[in-house]
């Protein structure tokens, strides 16, 4: 009887123990925040912020992972002041345990803030949709400064454009950019040109367009002009840039008004050119609007030349 007693409780222990082990292994993931970073951590109400934000899974099994990013009156608020940014994996890629998942973007301070002490919080899972080892681990705050002032913005603005000499069949042109802002001005950032009534995109490009590119109305071989580096408040830069006056989608054109076999015909235009700005061509197409101005309608320069 003692020994079945003792055979019994040892093959109790053993299921036991083979029960625990399958639920060890069967686990639950622990989504944590892991990172949390405001650059600057204090500036007037409206400005640019760069947060860095982190996801872990702590746990011992996979889990789709998320952040909510919010401005909060105190770390432990419940609800937003105001919704800055969110961000997720895809649901067919699960964060797995031990990994972490990094992001990093820009968000503008709401304006309307009185000055004073705020918080910029991540919080993982916030929908709840993760069933969790820890359920209180999901948050993590940054510390933020309202200050009084304006926000420091850059704002792009185009001194002078000046037609050079014809190179095959583009015409040379130098447009000066200049910073007339406060903050700088980060690239890669476009300058293009507009032809009006209606208004179109015309090409303006890095290379000279080749007579055959324009005869076979083929795309050019180099990129649209573009400003890639940084450029500071008071600066000003000379970009050298190659037009020509047809009708342009990317650094390639879709409409070619010169016929092979046409002599050459110089015809005075007026052209707008502009520098990353947000007027749309009556065309609709794309405009991007790279630097945020304090003043987005100030980019254009006109120029009355002679063109092919």
């Amino acid at each position: 009887m003692t020994g079945k007693t003792f055979l019994g409780l040892t093959l109790g222990l053993t299921l036991g123990a083979i029960s625990l082990a399958a639920c060890t292994t069967a686990g639950k993931p622990d989504l944590v925040v892991s990172r949390m970073a405001v650059t600057p951590s204090s500036a007037p109400a409206g400005s640019d912020l760069e947060i860095a934000s982190g996801v872990r899974n702590d746990g011992n099994a996979p889990a789709p992972a998320d952040l909510d990013i919010g401005l909060y009156e105190s770390a432990a608020s419940p609800t937003p002041l105001a919704p800055l940014r969110a961000w997720a994996l895809p649901e067919s890629e699960p964060l797995a345990p031990g990994e972490t998942v990094g992001d990093q973007g820009r968000v503008r301070a709401p304006a309307p803030l009185s000055p004073g002490g705020y918080f910029i919080c991540g919080e993982a899972d916030a929908g709840d949709r993760v069933k969790e080892s820890d359920e209180d681990n999901n948050r993590l705050c940054a510390s933020f400064t309202v200050v009084p002032g304006k926000p420091a913005s850059a704002d792009l603005v185009i001194d002078k454009v000046i037609p050079g000499e014809f190179a095959e069949a583009s015409r040379i042109v130098t447009v000066r950019i200049r910073n007339a802002g406060t903050a700088p001005a980060k690239g890669p950032f476009r300058v293009m040109a507009f032809k009006r009534a209606p208004r179109q995109p015309l090409l303006l490009i890095e290379c000279a367009l080749t007579e055959g590119q324009l005869a076979a109305g083929s795309p050019s071989s180099c990129d649209d002009l573009a400003f890639d580096g940084v450029l500071a408040p008071g600066v000003a830069r000379d970009l050298t840039g190659y037009f020509a006056h047809v009708v342009s989608n990317g650094a390639g054109f879709v409409r070619q008004p010169v016929k092979p076999g046409q002599p050459l015909q110089l015809v005075s235009r007026t052209i707008d050119f502009m520098v990353d700005g947000c007027f749309p061509p009556a065309d609709g197409s794309p405009v991007e609007c790279r630097v945020n101005e304090i003043d987005e309608i100030n980019n254009f320069k006109e120029l009355t030349f002679k063109s092919r």
